[in-house]
């Protein structure tokens, strides 16, 4: 089971190597939101991400995600992996300062082809940073 003094992480659902799960925080008592982590070996990973997350509305604000990044952060490091792309939509803000705060690299904003979007209808732009687990200490 993945977690921390704060926080536990009850699997949702798992689907070849990516990992979903509730964020369940302790204190609180309640799930707080979702996350995931994909370890597959996807070219559409450079573009939607190997973590992501999503803290419910009222409980935003609080680092939440941020800590529970480095929980995935710590268990991609077990499973031998060393780097990681996370990326978010440019303008969210809070997103891109959880990024930040891990100590991501950017890489480039870009237009998501195509053949990588969820909702091919919009047109989506992403941020995209990597997370090198070695070089940053968890």
């Amino acid at each position: 089971m993945l977690e921390n003094d704060e926080f536990r992480l009850e699997p949702l659902c798992f689907f070849k190597q990516d990992e979903y799960y509730s964020i369940y925080h302790k204190k609180l008592e309640r799930i707080i939101g979702e996350c995931g982590i994909r370890f597959t070996i996807d070219p559409a990973n450079y573009y939607v991400g190997n973590i992501e997350y999503e803290i419910n509305k009222e409980f935003r604000g609080n680092n939440y995600a941020y800590k529970v990044t480095k929980i995935l952060g710590e268990y991609a490091l077990s499973k031998g992996i060393d780097n990681l792309i996370i990326t978010a939509n440019p303008m969210n803000i809070a997103s891109i300062k959880t990024i930040e705060k891990l100590g991501c690299r950017f890489i480039e904003v870009v237009k998501v082809p195509l053949k990588y979007r969820i909702n091919k209808t919009k047109e989506h732009i992403v941020a995209i940073y990597e997370w090198n687990l070695k070089e940053r200490k968890i």
